[in-house]
């Protein structure tokens, strides 16, 4: 399970309302997981955060970027690289599922690349986002 901490927060608040809603589908999934089997109800869910998974976070990364570029943040190399990273890995995860249909290993792997993904995503780029809001609210303050 991820328990939002304060190393996760960007300082953003529309973005820490996003990386909110990407722990909670995260830890629903590693419900699911723990399980140990699949009811209809987890399927749908499932099925439904996969198609989620898309949506968001091509437009969260979008803006995400959007505000690190805005507010000229070093690590935007970095973000834009985990980023593309993590659209790859989504279009292996749908490859996957195409072919070996939903299964508790497959969501093990989902849940495994998102917790770590995200835990590591969080905390060595996004939270660098911080340090440059706070920056540029001291600047707009000095003029």
């Amino acid at each position: 399970m991820l328990e939002w901490c304060e190393q996760f927060e960007t300082g953003d608040a529309e973005l820490d309302r996003q990386h909110r809603l990407m722990v909670a589908y995260v830890n629903r999934i590693d419900m699911i997981a723990r399980n140990g089997h699949m009811t209809s109800e987890d399927f749908a869910y499932l099925k439904h955060f996969v198609e989620f998974l898309e949506d968001f976070f091509e437009q969260h990364f979008r803006e995400e970027e959007a505000c690190l570029l805005r507010h000229e943040c070093p690590v935007y190399p970095v973000a834009r690289n985990m980023h593309q990273d993590f659209i790859a890995f989504h279009r292996r995860f749908l490859e996957r599922l195409n072919q070996e249909r939903m299964h508790l290993g497959l969501i093990h792997d989902l849940k495994e690349f998102c917790t770590l993904w995200i835990k590591d995503h969080f905390t060595k780029t996004d939270s660098q986002l911080k340090h440059c809001l706070a920056a540029a609210r001291q600047a707009e303050g000095k003029n």
